[in-house]
Order: structure tokens, then C-alpha cells, then sequence
């Protein structure tokens, strides 16, 4: 939607108009890298079989692989990929349970408790 052939309007003004940052114009043209590429394609097709798989199980599948990356895939971060498994619900009370009460909470203490 920028036009870069426009006579009286730069890209730095037309990108505010648009509702987008100048930087932003400019750092999507660079796209990823050869060997980003063959990387997504890689992780793309694990995650596909083992969805189950996060971060850590994916950077070592890739480097079990012929393929090598460099510290925890910041690759499925940017592909906006979460491994599928049911989350723990520790902060959820169990209906049965009893809840007590906060005896202190009115109470006024001005003396330290000493034996």
C-alpha cells in the first residue's frame, strides 16, 4: 500500500497514515535467511508428527538431525508454534477441600510475640 513512486509524500509520512512504523516497512523486506528457511522446514515438518514436542524436545530432534541450531529455537517462538498437552491446574481448588479463613485479619498487633 506504500507508494514509493508518490511525488509529494515520503514512505516515512505515508507509514503513519497507513498505521504502521517506517521501521517496520523497512525490516520486512529482509525476510529470513537460506538456512532459516531449511530450519522451519524442518521444525514445520516435527511439529506436524509430534505436536506434543516443546522447545527443548524440538532443538534436540534438530540436532539429533544433520541439521544444527544454536541455543532453543527462537524459530518456533516467531512461527507462533506451543506444544499441545493438557496444562496443570495446581492453582485450582478442589470442591471438597476445606477453606480457612484468615483468624488474624482484624486483629491489631502491636507487642512482638516472644516465649
Amino acid at each position: 500500500m506504500v507508494d514509493l513512486s508518490h511525488s509529494s509524500l515520503s514512505v516515512v509520512r505515508q507509514c503513519p497514515l497507513l498505521s504502521i512504523s517506517h521501521s517496520h516497512y523497512y525490516g520486512s523486506v529482509w525476510g529470513e535467511g537460506a538456512g532459516n528457511l531449511a530450519l522451519i522446514g524442518v521444525i514445520d515438518a516435527q511439529f506436524l508428527e509430534t505436536p506434543w514436542y516443546d522447545s527443548r524436545q524440538t532443538t534436540y530432534y534438530v540436532r539429533s538431525g544433520s541439521s544444527s541450531i544454536a541455543n532453543r529455537s527462537p524459530l518456533m517462538g516467531r512461527m507462533e508454534l506451543a506444544a499441545l498437552y493438557q496444562r496443570l491446574k495446581t492453582n485450582v481448588p478442589h470442591s471438597e477441600h476445606n477453606i480457612w479463613f484468615y483468624l488474624l485479619r482484624n486483629l491489631t498487633i502491636d507487642w512482638p510475640y516472644c516465649i
